[in-house]
C-alpha cells in the first residue's frame, strides 16, 4: 500500500458499497464510484491485485458502463462519437482489414474488405 495514512474503510464495507453502486440507476464508472465514496482510484487498483472479489465487482462496474455505451450508441441516445471515444477507453478498437488475391498473369483481382470492431483483452 502507498505510504501515508491507510484508508479507514475495510474491504467488506468497500465490497458492499461497490455492490450498492451497481444497483444505482446511473451511468457507472470506476472514477465516479471512487469520487462518490472518497476513495483513491489508485488505492482501489492496488486492492484489485490483492482481492479477487473486489476486482470482479469492479469488472461488473466496467461491464455496466460498456453496456450503457453500446446500447446508447446503437439506439441514438448517446452521441456516436462520444460513445466510440468512451468505448476506446475500455479497450475497444476499430480497424479495417483488406485481403487481396491476385496473380501476375492478368487473372481477375479478388479483394475483400472487412470492417472489424473488437474489444481487446
Amino acid at each position: 500500500m502507498p505510504a501515508g495514512r491507510p484508508y479507514e474503510i475495510d474491504r467488506e464495507e468497500l465490497k458492499d458499497k461497490m455492490r450498492s453502486y451497481l444497483k444505482e440507476d446511473c451511468y457507472k464508472t470506476i472514477t465516479s464510484f471512487c469520487r462518490k465514496n472518497q476513495i483513491s482510484r489508485s488505492w482501489l487498483y492496488v486492492l484489485y491485485k490483492e482481492d479477487k472479489e473486489i476486482r470482479d465487482i469492479g469488472e461488473q462496474i466496467n461491464l455496466a458502463r460498456e453496456e450503457a455505451l453500446e446500447e446508447g450508441g446503437l439506439n441514438g441516445e448517446l452521441n456516436a462519437g462520444m460513445a466510440k471515444f468512451a468505448l476506446n477507453q475500455l479497450g475497444w478498437s476499430e480497424k479495417q482489414e483488406v485481403k487481396q488475391d491476385h496473380t501476375s498473369k492478368g487473372e481477375s483481382l479478388n479483394a475483400t474488405v472487412k470492417f472489424v470492431t473488437n474489444k481487446t483483452s
